[in-house]
């Protein structure tokens, strides 16, 4: 490709004439209709959406079945992140049955609606966990699908299970209709440190006033997520067809675009792209890899047992060096004291400038403004300036 490769990380397919989706009621009647690859490609192709995550969308792992079939015929499906039942005593079983398909590449997460369970700490039943650890053993991830009820229990969850990749679906959907963020960001932080915890930037626009939203009203909740998570932890999602409640996609795509468009083309392609590469491991079929990209990530990329492109975080620790064919990839050098998200977003806010008839020549050694973003940019004095150092594992 001769530009770096696109991914949203959050989209989902339906038909509610072949089955029963609970959560579809009268209040979502807008799209209680089926929804195809083919009615997805046209949104895809004018936002230059190359790839897609596939998402399941009820607990069945018939869907989860059906969704894998999608993917191996769909071109621009690169993953699926599918249900199984946690629960079950012969959940490994049941993982490596999906795996040992022909189809079994495609499968690359698991998820279950955790925020419709009537236990908020549904996440530390010891079956549960049994199943986690089987997730994990697969070499799979687990998409997080919590609200601020379930945040505690989650961020349990990832201390118990530190070598399995977690990501949080639609920024643990905080109440954007009313406006507060305290106690939702509260709930949130605590996963600053857990660098193997992702979180996707999807699912706002439904939490937000669906006829009145406007991107003011996401703004605050984007640079909270963004200085806990940082560039390299966080991953764009369109939560295509639900966000047609309140949004097209291509309002979707380009809101968040005009959200981040002060940080680094870079740190734009990891939020955009790579960083679902690298968290997924995605299956990129016959298509190009941009490989300076991905270098510039930080990564590496090496082929599967099934043949498959295997995207991942190269750890800083590990002198290895992953080859693919002559290419050689090494880790990128990291600046542990780089300034959180949201300075980095402010700084590279553009200041207003106003034009006067004699401009006069700049001042030589001009002093910085004395304010918490330069100052996090430019000194080491005041280490609550900094976030941590944010990597995905492998």
């Amino acid at each position: 490709m001769d530009r770096p490769t696109v991914v949203d990380s959050h989209q989902h397919f339906w038909d509610p004439a072949r089955a029963d989706y609970p959560w579809m009621t009268d209040e979502v009647a807008a799209i209680r209709r089926p929804f195809t690859p083919g009615d997805l490609r046209p949104a895809l192709e004018t936002a230059g959406v190359d790839y897609t995550v596939l998402v399941q969308t009820r607990s069945s792992e018939d869907e989860t079945r059906a969704f894998m079939a999608t993917a191996a015929a769909t071109p621009f499906v690169a993953g699926v992140v599918g249900w199984v039942d946690l629960t079950a005593p012969d959940v490994a079983d049941r993982i490596a049955a999906l795996q040992a398909r022909p189809d079994g590449a495609t499968l690359v997460g698991i998820r279950h609606q955790a925020h419709d369970e009537p236990d908020p700490r549904w996440l530390l039943r010891e079956d549960v966990r049994r199943g986690l650890r089987a997730v994990r053993d697969a070499g799979l991830a687990y998409d997080l699908l919590v609200r601020t009820r379930e945040l505690p229990a989650a961020l349990e969850t990832a201390r118990a299970f530190p070598d399995l990749r977690f990501v949080i679906d639609h920024i643990a959907k905080p109440p954007i209709k009313d406006g507060e963020t305290e106690g939702w960001a509260a709930a949130l932080s605590p996963f600053r440190e857990h660098e193997r915890v992702c979180c996707k930037l999807s699912g706002m626009v439904t939490e937000a006033d669906w006829g009145a939203w406007t991107p003011a009203d996401l703004q605050p909740y984007i640079d909270r997520v963004g200085d806990i998570f940082g560039e390299d932890r966080l991953m764009f999602g369109s939560d295509w067809p639900v966000c047609l409640l309140a949004a097209p996609y291509a309002t979707v795509y380009d809101t968040l675009r005009e959200a981040l468009r002060a940080l680094s083309s870079p740190d734009q392609d990891k939020i955009f792209g790579a960083n679902a590469m690298r968290f997924y491991r995605l299956h990129h079929k016959n298509a190009p890899f941009d490989l300076t990209a991905q270098e510039q990530a930080g990564g590496h990329v090496e082929v599967g047992r099934q043949g498959q492109i295997l995207v991942d975080r190269f750890d800083a620790r590990d002198t290895r060096v992953m080859r693919v064919g002559p290419v050689a990839i090494t880790p990128a050098t990291r600046d542990p004291n780089r300034a959180t998200f949201s300075a980095w977003r402010r700084s590279r806010t553009p200041a207003p400038t106003t034009p006067t008839p004699n401009p006069q020549p700049p001042t030589p050694n001009p002093q910085p403004p004395t304010s918490c973003v330069n100052a996090c940019l430019s000194s080491r004095a005041d280490p609550a300036c900094f976030g941590p150092r944010l990597d995905i594992g492998a």
